[in-house]
């Protein structure tokens, strides 16, 4: 058990390295460089050097070349529509307006940092379900608590990787496409544009992307496209509401919170 939490913790610090342009120090760990790699893939399902292949590109054109479709307009329609949402992993619950305006008064978050396939990433909960997910950075270690600050200033924030370990696991589960148990519960605070912006994203399959225009038109909102990008880059739940599928109508694959190589690292490893 300690070994495969230190080999998970050694893949999500190469996933960071790679994501950062850097090369990952093995001499510490103990592992001979083609065991290293055997795992990574078997993790991932991509070797270290593919993930740094991946991590350059910028255009969707050459993700289709591996397989990425890119939704059209009929099959984005449906994503306005009553589809299963991850195909039934998650559900989730809106916050009221009222709770929004209370910016997190009389709320306790707990909060918790994990290594997974997708590399360290941070949860966050409060007693109704996942509210923050975001990946860590080797570069800024505390962005995400600096962020939850921001966003629930008046809450009370309790660090307990215990109680966020199970979120974790759920979401490593997701990735591998093995449901475990009951979907995972999110708790999502937004407006209620945002709310049906992110609901759609919920509906785009694994490896898919979609441009802005286009989730747009499936939202009825043909010249929102602008109000959308801005829906998409307030989601505080990466990977999980999958943001990072949509890209710009010209194909390039950019404007990510965590940065353009992680987008593509993600687009990669959630469709090998």
């Amino acid at each position: 058990m300690a070994n495969e939490q230190k080999h998970y913790d050694l893949i999500a610090g190469a996933i960071e390295d790679i994501v950062l342009g850097k090369e990952t120090d093995l001499a510490s760990s103990g592992l001979h460089e083609d065991y290293f790699v055997r795992l990574f893939k078997e993790r991932t399902g991509l070797t270290p050097t593919q993930l740094k292949r991946y991590v350059s590109l910028r255009q969707a054109r050459d993700f289709l070349l591996k397989g990425y479709p890119t939704l059209d307009a009929a099959y984005a329609a449906g994503l306005s529509g009553q589809g299963r949402l991850h195909e039934g992993f998650v559900t989730y619950e809106a916050a009221s307006p009222g709770a929004l305006k209370q910016r997190g008064q009389g709320l306790v978050i707990t909060y918790g940092r994990h290594a997974t396939a997708l590399g360290q990433i941070d949860i966050a909960q409060t007693d109704k379900g996942v509210c923050w997910i975001g990946f860590a950075m080797k570069d800024r270690p505390r962005a995400s608590l600096e962020k939850i600050r921001q966003k629930w200033p008046q809450a009370i924030l309790k660090e307990d990787v215990a109680v966020t370990y199970a979120a974790a696991q759920k979401v490593e589960s997701m990735f591998l496409g093995v449901k475990s148990g009951a979907p995972l519960k999110l708790h999502l605070y937004g407006t209620n544009f945002q709310i049906k912006v992110w609901e759609a994203l919920l509906r785009i399959p694994a490896g898919a992307t979609i441009s802005y225009g286009t989730l747009a038109d499936a939202l009825g909102n043909p010249k929102g496209a602008r109000a959308i990008g801005g829906a998409v880059g307030a989601n505080p739940i990466s990977w999980l509401i999958p943001c990072h599928r949509v890209i710009q109508a010209s194909g390039i694959v950019e404007n990510y919170a965590s940065g353009t190589e992680r987008k593509c690292a993600l687009l990669a490893l959630e469709n090998h």
